[in-house]
């Protein structure tokens, strides 16, 4: 293990500022349940690079944080790491290689060779195993698990498709391996299984007690039994002959939610005749989380095996050929495209699933397949810096307040935390965009590090003005987390086909973004009540149907009835 010394000094002295990251958590592969990869914290400006630590191992797995620490999965074992100082606490020997864990209160919970483990967070000490191997059939699991878990509610949520799956000669009709299986928290013991026609080697997702899961087809399963809602395929058959707007292959991409809408990556390949090349289209599809049907789709020739991450209203994406792209998450309206690496072919080596951006404090990082982990601007795409390792990276950052970390095939993990020197900068932009409680932050830090007392009487200036717009700001957060917290209700009660109440809270919510003109929520609620008022009119038309067939029925047995007395 390396650790960059001469800065462990500038982060005690820091403590107050990274003493936050211990409250802060990054606990899964794409920080949450919903996977959207975006974080509200603040992120570094700079490539300060606090440590990097050397675990001797192709990283292929993203790092996750909790209470402070680091948990990385490295060859057949899971590293924890001090998140201050990069010192390693404790290794625990676990087969595991390509699966991010997820962390819970007392256990972490990966996909390995075997099936799925659950560790000791506090040591890494064995707590409970399930075997995928010998469970639906004969033959042995022969690679790593690739899909990242997901718990909720006390269920564990995993695919259990290997990385190199291969369809035995042995087997003919039944393949084996292609599941999304339900574990329970506590034990591991099984609570349901549902087979999967190219299983799932992205990672599941949970909102609402339904689990979202990306094979060639997309599938909503209520969590509590294992019964599916819907399948994408019923909605949009799989079809041959047109490739660019009626094949979907969504297993290569995990999904992402945000307020009924599943945001997931599809690519369907073919052969071309004239030459021996893959050719392909790359979709971001946008769909309704209640029925599968497509909202919106961003097309474009090319490969994508990339996860998208959500954030202020706009989807971000990374894809073959080299490309980093923002689309509106509204319309799927392409905002920005920025080059971070050479276009590739698929038949690269060591292809795993491809890397994939995470976007904090108005920046996007992303690694690439050169090696190089970049920092983008989120509004732009304007390269900010970029920071080159040793190896191909294919993990996602983790992100907590004032550090990001990026895992390399180079055997190491990466930790760049907020540079000293930039923070009454950083202050500065704050306060110009209007974040007054992360601008008294930085300014509080920034005096310690003013060079004389004129810099201290212009930090003192600045805190003046942030103090006196906070009372403002602290309503105008706390009105908005209220129209957040409406949609959310609003979320779960349509399941119920609750229209008009999840319609009425859709109104108070965009009643909120008005007053604050916040457009893109005021125009994401306009669309979701637009949304619901389709819903209401279906449901009348089916009530309507169904009372007349109610009708008909009747007017029929009375005609029966009538017909029997005439004819006595």
């Amino acid at each position: 293990m390396t650790v960059n010394l001469k800065y462990i000094l500038v982060m005690v002295v820091c403590l107050g500022l990274t003493s936050s990251t211990i409250a802060s958590d990054w606990t899964c592969y794409k920080g949450s349940a919903e996977r959207r990869s975006s974080t509200y914290a603040a992120a570094p400006d700079t490539p300060f690079l606090m440590w990097k630590a050397d675990l001797e191992s192709e990283l292929y797995s993203s790092p996750v944080v909790k209470n402070g620490k680091v948990f990385q999965v490295a060859f057949e074992e899971i590293v924890c790491i001090d998140c201050d100082t990069g010192n390693v606490l404790w290794t625990s020997s676990v087969p595991a290689y390509n699966s991010t864990p997820f962390l819970t209160n007392d256990k972490i919970i990966v996909a390995t060779n075997r099936g799925v483990t659950a560790l000791s967070l506090e040591n890494g000490d064995f707590m409970w195993e399930y075997l995928v191997s010998g469970r639906f059939s004969n033959l042995e699991l022969i690679d790593y698990i690739v899909s990242s878990p997901v718990v909720s509610e006390g269920k564990v949520v995993v695919g259990t498709r290997p990385y190199n799956y291969r369809v035995p000669s042995a087997v003919s009709d039944k393949i084996n391996e292609l599941y999304l299986v339900c574990l329970d928290e506590t034990n591991g013991s099984e609570e349901w299984y549902r087979e999967t026609q190219l299983g799932i080697l992205s990672s599941p997702c949970i909102v609402n007690r339904r689990v979202f899961a990306a094979s060639r087809e997309m599938l909503c399963i209520d969590l509590e039994n294992g019964r599916i809602v819907w399948n994408s395929e019923d909605r949009n058959p799989w079809n041959v002959k047109d490739p660019v707007k009626e094949r979907y292959a969504f297993n290569q991409s995990t999904p992402a939610l945000y307020h009924g809408l599943i945001v997931v990556g599809s690519c369907d390949m073919k052969r071309a005749k004239a030459e021996s090349r893959y050719v392909g289209w790359q979709k971001i599809v946008a769909m309704d989380q209640y029925t599968g049907e497509i909202i919106w789709e961003w097309i474009k020739e090319g490969i994508l095996f990339s996860s998208p991450a959500i954030s202020e209203g706009k989807v971000y994406l990374y894809s073959f050929d080299g490309m980093v792209r923002c689309l509106s998450l509204l319309d799927g309206e392409e905002l920005w495209e920025t080059p971070i690496s050479d276009p590739k072919d698929l038949d690269i080596g060591g292809f795993r699933l491809w890397p994939s951006p995470t976007v904090a404090d108005g920046k996007v990082y992303i690694g690439s397949i050169e090696g190089v982990f970049y920092c983008l601007d989120a509004y732009t795409g304007e390269v900010l810096w970029k920071y080159e390792t040793e190896g191909p990276i294919f993990s996602t950052p983790a992100v907590v307040s004032g550090i990001v970390l990026i895992s390399s095939t180079d055997g190491k993990l990466y930790c760049f935390g907020i540079d000293p020197a930039t923070y009454k900068t950083k202050a500065e932009q704050y306060l110009e965009d209007g974040v007054y409680d992360k601008a008294e932050e930085f300014l509080i830090k920034a005096k310690e590090y003013a060079k004389d007392d004129g810099e201290i009487e212009e930090i003192d200036n600045l805190l003046n003005i942030a103090n006196s717009k906070m009372l403002e700001y602290q309503k105008r957060s706390d009105e908005l987390s209220e129209a957040e917290s409406l949609m959310d209700e609003a979320d779960e009660i349509l399941w119920k086909k609750e229209f008009e109440e999840a319609q009425s809270l859709y109104i108070k919510a965009s009643e909120i973004y008005e007053e604050y003109n916040d457009e893109f929520g005021l125009s994401f609620c306009e669309k979701r009540m637009d949304y619901i008022e389709k819903r209401i009119e279906q449901q009348s038309w089916i009530e309507t149907y169904w009372w007349l067939c109610i009708l008909l029925i009747c007017v029929f047995l009375a005609l029966l009835f009538i017909l029997k007395r005439y004819y006595r």
